[in-house]
């Protein structure tokens, strides 16, 4: 596989994946020529806030790049990516790309980098509700009292609890 960006961009060959719950090992080959050193480099990735292998930059010969990643729940849908660059981080260059693996493992190695938990970083970028459930509860209540007010005071002539009221605000006598 080969990624070529003739201009700064997040160039990428994307394969989307269901995996079950557990521990991953994405790994792959990369060579790259003439990949520029400021922005993302060369690297397998998730499409998901930052989970990314080591970058590769300039021209290099064939070495290996690996993550880890914890799925858990009951799965995930994920898209693995070989790209050039990164979100908000467009670079120029060529990167080949070969051996490309998804394994299921027990573990990551002790010390091993790097690592991501996959729920965590959905729950850190899910967005956090505004307020609680009381005050939902107590503005819902409010506006069914204010709307049950309006139709007794402004409503049909056959509900009576307001009907004094009425009356004195009329002039007419009330009714039995």
């Amino acid at each position: 596989m080969e990624v070529d960006n003739l201009q700064a961009n997040d160039g990428r060959w994307m394969q989307p994946l269901t995996v079950p719950p557990g521990w991953y090992q994405l790994s792959v080959d990369l060579r790259t020529e003439n990949v520029g050193a400021k922005e993302s480099g060369a690297s397998i990735s998730v499409m998901e806030d930052g989970i990314m292998s080591a970058d590769i930059h300039g021209t290099t010969d064939w070495r290996r790049v690996t993550l880890y990643l914890k799925v858990g729940g009951h799965g995930a849908d994920i898209d693995v990516a070989l790209r050039v660059g990164g979100f908000g981080s467009l670079n120029t260059g060529k990167a080949f790309f070969r051996n490309a693996s998804l394994v299921a493992i027990d573990a990551p190695p002790p010390n091993a980098a790097p690592t991501y938990d996959l729920n965590a970083i959905r729950q850190q970028g899910a967005p956090v509700p505004i307020g609680s459930p009381i005050s939902l509860v107590v503005t819902f209540l409010a506006l069914a009292g204010i709307a049950w007010a309006g139709w007794r005071i402004y409503g049909d002539d056959d509900f009576r609890i307001f009907n004094s009221i009425r009356a004195a605000m009329s002039g007419r006598p009330k009714k039995r």
